[in-house]
């Protein structure tokens, strides 16, 4: 929050939005999109907020695919 400058009132909801949306995926790496985001990696530091965090995962993901998730994607 600090490197957006904004606030997220909410925290624990924006957590449980977060395992909810991302089941399957481990803590360290929900940690390291959400420090890529905070530093600009995806293009996007516009402010903290559930949506901009899951556009960061997913974004995470999409650049650093797990072998599952290659398995499964239909690139």
């Amino acid at each position: 929050m600090e490197r957006t400058q904004s606030d997220l009132p909410n925290i624990d909801g924006a957590i449980e939005d977060v395992i909810n949306e991302f089941p399957n995926i481990e803590f360290y790496r929900i940690k390291q999109a959400i420090k890529n985001g905070s530093l600009g990696h995806y293009g996007r530091t516009y402010r903290m907020s559930t949506q901009e965090v899951c556009i960061w995962i997913k974004e995470y993901i999409k650049q650093n695919p797990t072998p599952k998730e290659r398995q499964n994607s239909f690139i």
